[in-house]
């Protein structure tokens, strides 16, 4: 948790840059959400054997020894203004979609498991649970959800 609000906000310019730097390698792929030339949304998601923040990280593994193709969504992330009105679940919808049209057998998300955690990067868990994911496993800090597609 953030003390002071400067630690939060240089948290997500780190991770913001962060993520540009992936993306431009290759490594880190997604979905962004415009509006009109303005983005307003971002899901970081993708195959999760091939995304080393979650691969081989005891903290991201469902611990039900399942194996198959897993699209793994790292963070769903609405701008401030913009939250409460059906992006993320628009995101989500095409997450699933295209996870199904790719072969994907599962897709997980990691929410926090704190729901007053200030900034819900990583998507809430009750979106998940629209959606039928199922909570696999509840670690300190994230929660592990899995929908068998």
């Amino acid at each position: 948790m953030c003390k002071e609000e400067n630690e939060c906000l240089k948290g997500k310019e780190e991770r913001r840059q962060k993520a540009k730097e992936l993306i431009e390698n290759n490594i880190m792929s997604g979905y962004l959400v415009y509006e009109r030339d303005r983005v307003i949304g971002w899901c970081n998601a993708g195959d999760k054997s091939g995304y080393a923040p979650v691969r081989g990280n005891k903290e991201y593994e469902a611990g039900d020894g399942a194996d198959g193709k897993t699209m793994a969504v790292y963070c769903i992330d609405i701008a401030p203004g913009y939250r409460g009105k059906g992006i993320a679940s628009m995101v989500m919808e095409r997450v699933l979609q295209d996870a199904k049209e790719e072969g994907y057998q599962y897709v997980e998300g990691y929410p926090f498991t704190d729901p007053k955690r200030k900034y819900q990067y990583r998507g809430p868990v009750r979106l998940y649970e629209k959606y039928g994911f199922e909570m696999c496993r509840t670690g300190e800090r994230i929660c592990v959800m899995r929908k068998t597609i």
